[in-house]
């Protein structure tokens, strides 16, 4: 009697096609052959068992919670071998040892199905923000996961490279990605233009849930502000964030695109805790100034208080986040009629050089850069027919006081143009940048000095 292979057998019992024009000769041939039958039997047993397998695989509740083990005391017994003849991994153990060919092919395919249903009920979809970046060609924010997906982009109004050169020099930002209500999921804070903003000229804080959707607008509430005796009368709008984590505070910059600018503090309801009002121009970045280990706030730009008669001039205040509390304005641009802040550690006051005053181009601190335990920098920028210039000072966190000055190339070249226009006299070495660290002034209670103060806390 002709038998047939555990191959066309295998076709057979899961119904092939390829065996179609054989079957009924199949099924005649194991009416008579118990060798074939018995095989064919085999087969059907497996197949069963691994459509068991199926089944407790995709049986899968979307619902289901692991199991919470409970630690207990576990005591040691001698293990008794028992013989379980009939469990699952004894079946399918015996079949492959009878029929190695089926059992190979399926328990590929088998444990294939293991692998992606652990893939599709183990893994679940991270859709909460941890960065963003810039498109700058489509003006969108993309929003990206922790697995480096993308999330979802928001369409902007006003968006440009700077925004790039801001985040790589850490400036204050326009948007930053924070949990503001504790729930476990980052919003998206920015200050910019949406694309479906209704067009009303005024920027307004902008908080997107995790999904991308708007959670809330923010609107000011400042229009109304008198400086000494000038009145400003237009809408401020906040432009930069900050998230103080000790405090857990955030700060916003606002501005109404004079001279007047406020630092907002809310908690995380969004409830203003304090304002810091200063005249003149002022971006930020936390640095640890005295090395204990909490972040400061360095305020820095432009201090307008003299710019009536063109002596505005850099400066950089430090800021306890924690005692910006009530509505106060900064002591060294009295005159909001508020009372003066006492969150103010140390503020400084840069000099007004030779090539500033021949040119008429009065500087500004545009960044804060290179923090390491021992100090940081800080660029004073000048712009000069369109071109920016700077002296970078070094503030030491030892000494708390700016120790040394570099120059860039854009600074020397400048100074010895206008030296051979003979409009500056002085000779641009190394003495010349110790004079200029000299001339820094502090700021002491009521006046500007050249000797360090210390710094409060």
């Amino acid at each position: 009697m002709k038998h047939y292979s555990e191959h066309i057998l295998d076709l057979y019992v899961r119904n092939s096609n390829q065996i179609a024009d054989k079957r009924i000769a199949i099924e005649q041939h194991l009416l008579q052959c118990s060798g074939c039958r018995t095989i064919a039997g085999d087969l059907r047993e497996f197949y069963l068992l691994e459509e068991e397998n199926k089944k407790l695989l995709t049986a899968h509740d979307e619902h289901d919670e692991a199991l919470i083990v409970q630690p207990g005391y576990i005591r040691s017994w001698p293990l008794a071998k028992v013989q379980i003849p009939n469990s699952l991994p004894a079946r399918v153990w015996h079949f492959a040892k009878r029929r190695p060919f089926a059992s190979a092919i399926s328990l590929f395919g088998l444990a294939a199905l293991m692998i992606f249903s652990i893939k599709q009920f183990n893994t679940k979809s991270d859709t909460n923000p941890q960065y963003f970046d810039y498109y700058i060609e489509k003006k969108q924010i993309a929003v990206f996961n922790s697995q480096q997906q993308l999330l979802w982009t928001l369409p902007l109004k006003d968006i440009g490279k700077g925004d790039e050169r801001d985040i790589l020099l850490q400036r204050a930002k326009k948007e930053m990605l924070l949990d503001i209500d504790d729930d476990g999921k980052n919003e998206l804070l920015t200050t910019r233009f949406l694309l479906t903003q209704s067009v009303n000229g005024v920027r307004i804080l902008h908080i997107i849930n995790s999904d991308g959707t708007l959670k809330r607008d923010i609107e000011l509430s400042d229009k109304e502000i008198q400086f000494r005796s000038l009145k400003y009368n237009k809408q401020f709008e906040p432009t930069f964030l900050y998230f103080d984590s000790l405090s857990q505070s955030l700060f916003v910059a606002a501005t109404n695109n004079r001279s007047p600018w406020l630092l907002i503090r809310y908690d995380r309801d969004i409830i203003i805790v304090g304002k810091y009002w200063h005249y003149g121009g002022i971006q930020f970045v936390s640095v640890d100034v005295d090395n204990d280990g909490k972040k400061e706030i360095a305020t820095y730009g432009k201090n307008d208080v003299d710019d009536i008669m063109a002596k505005d001039f850099a400066f950089l205040t430090f800021l306890d986040p924690a005692k910006i509390t009530g509505e106060t304005e900064a002591t060294t641009t009295r005159g909001f009629g508020l009372a003066p802040s006492n969150a103010e550690l140390l503020s400084i006051k840069f000099p007004s050089t030779d090539v500033n005053k021949a040119t008429g181009a009065n500087s500004f601190v545009q960044q804060i850069v290179n923090e390491t335990p021992q100090g940081f920098s800080i660029s004073v920028c000048s712009i000069v027919s369109g071109s920016e210039i700077y002296l970078e000072y070094y503030f030491s966190k030892i000494e708390r006081r700016i120790t040394d000055v570099k120059w860039n190339t854009g600074y020397e070249s400048l100074h010895k143009r206008l030296k051979d226009e003979r409009k500056i006299t002085s000779i641009f070495n190394e003495q010349y940048l110790r004079d200029l660290a000299t001339k820094v002034e502090y700021w002491d209670v009521n006046e500007w000095r050249t000797k360090p103060k210390t710094i409060n806390n």
